[in-house]
């Protein structure tokens, strides 16, 4: 729940300096860590030389006793430098029972706890405490003498490391809070600037209603994520704008179908009670009326089918068709409204054409387009129907021999209620659904339907299945 009362900028703002908190803690770490090692290494360094010190002042032993005045005498000249070389160690001789034989060194160390484990190896570091807490580095190793064998131990004091190790860490806490508040700050203000695109999209957005749908947003970046967001915004806009049109369209022409057939029946009514003889003329008008009720019958049922095909109410049943069968059904059920106007069908396909579609649909589909093209065809014409086979594909194509379609209606020709000036007069009757009911019945079975080039003239429709073997 408070996840959601904070917003994004914040959220990223905790996010981004969480993530360079978390970053400069790792690195700060780590290079305390480099440090420590590359001190350790030094120290361990020191210690091998003193080693090699140590050992050549006991092999210069005579007299088998040990103290810091014979490693002095046993040195060399005795001057500044070999001091110099020891500073700082502390050297330990012990029996293999652990007694302490001589102790000696310029070093801070106090007593340091006798040995526990003996070295298996030539040299063994390891690490401990004097009695005073102090953290010591050492060096042990058996030497082996004419007077028996020895416990060596070297050590250097490691609290200067610890001290410099301290002060670094105390540092790193102390500048912690100023860099989270650098961090903050930076954040906020580098954040700002890349939510300021989307700012202007949100008011941009804000601004864009039914009456300005044509309005765009900005983009400033169309590379980026912000500037596709924009761009996915705009199409959908568009698309909006596409729909708002074809619904005011939509509803005035509807407004128009209905209205047409209503002034009618109302025209005919008004005179027919102005007439005072009965009989046939009363026979007339009510069959003029019944025309027009089922115009408005067949232009309700296209608004029902094409409603329940945009909720998807219907759901198809694709089963295996032969569509030759289909397509002659189609033909003889529109065959009496064909002779009415001395037209004839001329079919072009064998028998065996097998689909995957629903057949009631297909039916209505085909029924559709027929019919177009029986009113839009001249009398004493042929309408031709030819199926072919492309590979994996049949075409079914539907032709006629009216006035054809102009270019600039061609892409029009499938939406509701649509007439084109010439081709589409609506003296010629029909609901102006026909093709839009077509359009859904074959993409509904998983085929499509198009307008086709045609050489002879007339309009040539297209519809394209899968073909099954």
């Amino acid at each position: 729940m408070i996840r959601k009362k904070v917003s994004i900028k914040t959220r990223m703002i905790i996010w981004y300096t969480a993530l360079l908190m978390a970053v400069l803690l790792i690195v700060g770490f780590l290079m305390i860590e480099v440090f420590r090692k590359r001190e350790f290494a030094d120290l361990d360094r020191r210690l091998s030389e003193d080693v090699e010190i140590a050992q050549e002042k006991i092999d210069s032993f005579r007299n088998g006793s040990f103290s810091i005045d014979d490693f002095k005498k046993c040195s060399g000249d005795g001057d500044e430098d070999d001091d110099d070389q020891s500073m700082g160690s502390l050297i330990e001789i012990f029996t293999p029972n652990g007694k302490l034989l001589f102790r000696g060194g310029i070093s801070s160390l106090d007593e340091l706890p006798r040995p526990r484990v003996f070295p298996r190896k030539e040299l063994q570091y390891i690490s401990l405490k004097d009695s005073k807490n102090i953290p010591a580095r050492s060096v042990m190793w058996w030497y082996e003498s004419r007077d028996g064998r020895f416990l060596i131990r070297i050590s250097r004091s490691e609290e200067n490391i610890a001290l410099v190790t301290g002060k670094l860490l105390l540092v790193m806490l102390l500048m912690l809070p100023v860099a989270c508040g650098l961090a903050v700050l930076g954040g906020t203000i580098l954040i700002d600037r890349m939510l300021a695109p989307l700012h202007k999209i949100i008011e941009g957005a804000k601004n864009i209603s039914a009456e300005n749908l044509d309005d765009r947003l900005p983009i400033e970046n169309p590379g980026d994520e912000l500037g596709q967001l924009a761009l996915v915004l705009n199409d959908i806009f568009s698309r909006l704008a596409d729909s708002f049109k074809e619904l005011q369209r939509f509803t005035s022409d509807a407004s128009h179908e209905l209205r047409t057939p209503l002034t009618a029946m109302r025209a005919v009514g008004e005179v027919a009670l102005r007439k005072k003889d009965g009989g046939e003329n009363l026979r007339d008008t009510v069959r003029s009326m019944l025309e027009e009720v089922d115009r408005l019958s067949l232009l309700v049922d296209s608004l029902l089918s094409l409603s329940r095909a945009d909720k998807k109410i219907v759901k198809p049943e694709l089963v295996r068709t032969d569509l030759s069968k289909s397509i002659r059904m189609a033909v003889e059920f529109m065959t009496v409204l064909a002779e009415g106007k001395k037209q004839e069908f001329k079919l072009e396909f064998g028998e065996g054409i097998f689909v995957r579609v629903d057949k009631d649909i297909i039916h209505q589909a085909l029924v559709n387009i027929i019919d177009n093209a029986i009113k839009y065809s001249p009398v004493e014409t042929i309408i031709r129907i030819r199926v072919n086979r492309v590979e994996k594909e049949y075409f079914i194509e539907i032709s006629d021999q009216g006035p054809g379609i102009q270019e600039i209606d061609a892409k029009y020709i499938f939406e509701r209620f649509y007439r084109g000036d010439r081709s589409r007069s609506r003296n010629i009757g029909g609901t102006g659904l026909g093709l839009s009911i077509a359009k859904w019945a074959v993409e509904v079975c998983g085929g499509y339907i198009s307008l086709a080039e045609s050489h002879d003239g007339g309009t040539t429709l297209r519809i394209v299945f899968n073909a099954l073997e």
